[in-house]
């Protein structure tokens, strides 16, 4: 039973959950891979623009700055898909959710009660298609 306990907190502490979406606001482009995404603060000089994308990233257990790492991984995996070679970052930050309780049972009638507060960043931009000059 104590292995029970322990394998499921290891389990929380290592998964970082997250999604991602998107809305076409253009023509999408045969997909690409990721690392060919950039990440852009002000816009370019020629874009086009393809959709608009979000990402969420969230854990009780991992710090701030790898949160968004995650969350702006995502966007870039979900402008990779519709063909954007950038993303036009719009927003980046928090996102708290509603909290839960789940009570782990350690054995000898005893548990302990985990809290998740769905702790998470979110990230917002536009999957642009950047036209080289």
């Amino acid at each position: 039973m104590k292995y029970t306990a322990l394998l499921f907190v290891l389990l929380l502490s290592g998964c970082i959950i997250a999604d991602s979406s998107h809305v076409l606001v253009g023509k999408s482009r045969p997909a690409i891979d990721i690392s060919q995404v950039k990440i852009y603060s002000s816009p370019p000089k020629q874009f086009e623009e393809i959709a608009l994308v979000e990402s969420t990233a969230a854990h009780d257990f991992q710090d701030d700055q790898a949160l968004v790492d995650e969350a702006i991984r995502r966007l870039k995996m979900e402008a990779a898909k519709l063909g954007a070679n950038g993303v036009l970052i719009a927003l980046v930050g928090s996102e708290n959710g509603p909290s839960s309780t789940v009570y782990v049972p350690t054995g000898n009638g005893y548990g302990t009660f985990i809290t998740d507060s769905n702790k998470g960043k979110v990230a917002k931009g536009k999957a642009i298609y950047v036209i080289e000059e």
